[in-house]
């Protein structure tokens, strides 16, 4: 997992810090880029946090002028403190937090009103308190505590102190003049501030789904950061983010996305054309889908329109979190597409016939240690352990590219494993479940992976310790070493020497072992600690106790994995078992 230093914004790359920032999706276009990047010239993590501090004010800045429409734009410039949202979205959250906190006080005086003079000048003191804050609004914890509750709501920080201790200080001496009232028996006055007054212009929050999506990216890079969530799909969260912004329209009012614009969104949706900007490039949303109408491109797929909705669904929370909606108009909503495929049949497994096919050619065969005639570039090991690892592990493409010679252990028993994690700067799993131990098959020790492991053992001092050394990251993905290998497979090997069927891949393979396992009866536990996969039903919470990642628990099940008919004699040394 990348080591982001507790701090947002900057990561380590070849042991220098790094500053990197997205660009708003609504600038990207008069930006002419995606994001800022920049190396902070560091290996020391306490002086990279003090620059990237001044490179985020220096960012903000930026932004700021770019909203503006300045002229002359520098990430160099000098900067100030940073003014995250305008005074008007400001205004709002504070008119909403007075509206709900004098409500409340409202309710708590009506459901519990002073039974004695004494309780009634406990009350009233309470309200001459608030008022003599109010005339050092800085020193006041009151002010403060206010001031920081409407910061949080705009999910700012940094805010300008006078802006917001300002319109807090207002916001205290409404609160205090209302109660006066209540206490004094005059509900006459609805407000004696104009900016609190009921159905004041404005008072409709005008935050945008631009300003909203950045808060959401914000938020969901942090989760994932912190929980080790792979890099691919925090920037699938951000595409899809930026499709919705699109389709919604950056300056459009979150307020005002209500049912009616929630059905226009599915519409759209379902008209959207699959790889749009690859097949049409250049071109608006709007313009995409009449072209595509035209020329009888096809759509974006079920599961695809399904992922849209989840995202959709979390930014809608987040508004509804910040009090911009009263309730979620995303929830329950579903593609107007419906699936033809079921789930199960996603991805096909392979037969036996293909990976005869697949194990049994020529080339494959060239691969192997010990060939007659063997394959004689330097990618050869990766080209013939790939698959076995796989079709013998259950794991993905990028778990088995991803593992260096210290991810193959031995437990105090003596079992071999798998150690599948996203320790060290570039590694990355889909997700948490995909933190397991799997016992190593015996048909791969039997082949000789053991062996490998030690040869690329003894070399790692000069070549680096991964064990499939050749396979580089791919740009801007760092924890991605399988998309190489993935690409030779799926567009030149297999369909060279294998009699593809619709829905197959190297993935297919994943799907040959889960097949394995349900032939041999495999409990739902033994799924998850082996391939990550998690039952139907969720797990049991008595799944959490003890230590389901101990390989030697495994050891059968993974023995288990079979295939009947398939002869991986020629792979042993000197054929023999």
């Amino acid at each position: 997992m990348k080591d982001v230093a507790s701090q947002p914004h900057i990561f380590l790359r070849k042991g220098v810090w790094t500053f990197r920032r997205r660009v708003p999706l609504h600038l990207v276009a008069k930006a002419g880029r995606r994001e800022v990047k920049k190396t902070l010239g560091t290996s020391d993590r306490v002086e990279a946090k003090r620059r990237a501090t001044v490179e985020d004010l220096r960012f903000d800045k930026w932004v700021r002028d770019l909203e503006a429409g300045a002229a002359t734009i520098s990430l160099d410039s000098k900067t100030s403190s940073p003014f995250a949202i305008t005074a008007d979205d400001l205004a709002e959250h504070a008119r909403n937090f007075v509206a709900e906190e004098n409500e409340r006080r409202a309710k708590r005086l009506l459901a519990d009103p002073p039974q004695t003079g004494e309780e009634l000048g406990n009350l009233i003191d309470d309200v001459i308190g608030d008022q003599q804050e109010l005339s050092d609004p800085e020193r006041s914890p009151r002010i403060n505590e206010i001031a920081a509750t409407i910061a949080a709501r705009g999910g700012i920080g940094g805010q300008h102190p006078a802006a917001l201790l300002g319109i807090a200080t207002r916001a205290l001496r409404e609160l205090a003049r209302m109660q006066g009232d209540r206490l004094a028996g005059d509900y006459t006055a609805t407000h004696h501030d104009v900016l609190f007054a009921p159905g004041a212009p404005g008072a409709k929050p005008k935050v945008s789904v631009g300003a909203l999506a950045e808060q959401f990216l914000a938020e969901t890079r942090e989760e994932h950061a912190v929980n080790g969530i792979a890099a691919k799909r925090t920037e699938k969260v951000e595409a899809t983010m930026g499709y919705l912004v699109e389709a919604l329209g950056a300056e459009t009012r979150v307020a005002d996305l209500d049912d009616d614009a929630m059905q226009r969104l599915r519409k759209m949706i379902a008209r959207t054309p699959a790889n749009r900007n690859k097949v049409f490039p250049g071109l608006s949303l709007v313009a995409q889908i009449e072209r595509a109408e035209k020329e009888g491109k096809p759509t974006i797929q079920h599961l695809t329109q399904r992922g849209h909705f989840e995202v959709l669904r979390n930014f809608l929370r987040l508004a509804v979190r910040k009090k911009f909606l009263p309730s979620n108009p995303a929830e329950g909503l579903q593609p107007l597409l419906k699936e033809t495929v079921p789930l199960s049949e996603k991805r096909r497994p392979f037969s036996i016939d293909q990976l005869r096919q697949l194990l049994g050619s020529a080339f494959y065969q060239a691969c192997a240690p010990g060939a007659a005639e063997p394959y004689t570039k330097p990618d050869r090991a990766w080209r013939f352990w790939l698959p076995l690892i796989m079709l013998f592990s259950g794991c993905r493409p990028n778990e088995a590219c991803s593992l260096t010679v210290d991810d193959i252990r031995q437990t105090a028993k003596g079992t071999w494993y798998f150690d599948f994690n996203d320790e060290g700067d570039e590694k990355s799993l889909k997700n948490s479940a995909s933190r397991r131990r799997v016992p190593i098959h015996p048909e791969l020790l039997r082949i000789g992976l053991l062996d490998f492991v030690t040869e690329r053992r003894k070399t790692a001092g000069k070549h680096g310790s991964r064990l499939f050394r050749e396979l580089k990251p791919k740009t801007g993905e760092p924890g991605n070493f399988a998309w190489y290998a993935t690409r030779r497979f799926n567009e030149f090997f297999l369909p060279s020497e294998v009699k593809m069927e619709d829905r197959q891949s190297l993935y297919s393979i994943r799907h040959s072992v889960r097949d394995a396992l349900r032939r041999i009866k495999a409990s739902d536990e033994a799924l998850f600690a082996i391939g990550g996969w998690t039952p139907a039903g969720g797990k049991a919470v008595s799944s959490n106790y003890g230590n389901a990642k101990d390989a030697d628990l495994w050891v059968d099940e993974v023995a288990g994995i079979a295939y009947d008919g398939l002869n991986l004699l020629s792979f042993y040394p000197n054929g023999k078992a």
